[in-house]
């Protein structure tokens, strides 16, 4: 599609309608309950042309509708924008910022067992980062903040479930570096050390609160523009504040 243009910005909308079968949609070992459900997608993508910076952004949401089990309906929405600013010919400023109220349905590993709903919950995430790109070696140094505020869900009894011992926060900062040894041919790596906050409003709930290490490196190479290979392998240790 050739989009909508509106000066320097051109605007492409699409839906999407999708119908699924589950066969069990709350994922229960035992008498299962089969359901059909209707996915519709809208979202508005806008690209920009600007002559020398970059200004992006992109807005969606997620209609699910079940035939019989209308209580497990819910939308889900998302907002995302992204810039870069081209200091010189080497050097480029670039942020994200993204948001989105999801939910997590039953049959997810990680919700509660009790829980009669999705749980919804709110992601927001905002990163920046400087790239130097010049001759060989090139590189980003970046940071991010990632939040997830988990909302009180309806149980079984009809009580409100609260999930704030869910919520956390995430403070992450990386590096990503390539040399580029031959035509073609690069060696990549990237180091990330982050802090988890998880310390569990609720009283009595467990601190899980934590330190994130992970270090990667491999080698990445072209062989023609059709053909392009990626290797990369690393490690990552994530340190409770707690021994236990």
């Amino acid at each position: 599609p050739e989009g909508v243009r509106l000066g320097n910005f051109v605007f492409y909308p699409a839906i999407s309608e999708t119908a699924e079968y589950d066969s069990n949609i709350f994922g229960s070992p035992q008498d299962a309950t089969a359901d059909w459900r209707f996915i519709t997608a809208p979202t508005l993508v806008m690209r920009s042309q600007l002559p020398r910076h970059v200004l992006d952004a992109a807005v969606s949401a997620r209609f699910l509708n079940y035939a019989e089990s209308t209580d497990q309906n819910y939308v889900d929405v998302r907002g995302i924008i992204r810039g870069a600013l081209h200091i010189d010919h080497a050097h480029t400023l670039s942020a994200t910022l993204d948001t989105a109220r999801e939910h997590e349905e039953r049959s997810a590993s990680t919700a509660p067992r009790t829980a009669a709903e999705p749980v919804p919950f709110v992601r927001n995430r905002a990163s920046v980062g400087l790239t130097r790109d010049a001759g060989r070696l090139y590189g980003t140094l970046s940071g991010s903040v990632e939040q997830l505020d988990y909302e009180s869900v309806k149980a079984h009894d009809g009580t409100r479930l609260s999930q704030d011992s869910r919520d956390q926060i995430l403070y992450s900062g990386q590096l990503r570096t390539g040399y580029r040894f031959s035509p073609g041919y690069e060696i990549v790596s990237k180091v990330r050390v982050g802090r988890l906050l998880n310390e569990g409003e609720v009283p009595g709930a467990p601190d899980r609160n934590s330190h994130l290490y992970e270090a990667m490196a491999g080698l990445q190479f072209e062989l023609n523009p059709l053909f392009s290979w990626r290797l990369i392998g690393g490690y990552g240790i994530r340190d409770f504040d707690r021994a236990d």
